[in-house]
């Protein structure tokens, strides 16, 4: 993070996670770097969000057609 370059900036990375009920889910992680004015890095920051219904609808689709 140091050179102010990561591998998964601003691409959506899908992965499994688990809810502490026990339930699997699918995220969707985004990354990205906070620049200050003098564009050092000044750390970075992620945002995730459940897309299971997305994904199971998808995959639904995907065995019937």
């Amino acid at each position: 993070m140091s050179t102010g370059v990561m591998k998964l900036q601003g691409r959506p990375t899908l992965t499994r996670a688990l809810h502490k009920s026990g339930r699997k889910l699918y995220v969707e992680i985004t990354f990205a770097l906070v620049k200050g004015d003098d564009d050092n890095v000044l750390g970075a920051v992620a945002m995730a969000r459940d897309v299971t219904e997305r994904i199971e609808r998808e995959r639904s689709t995907a065995r019937t057609t």
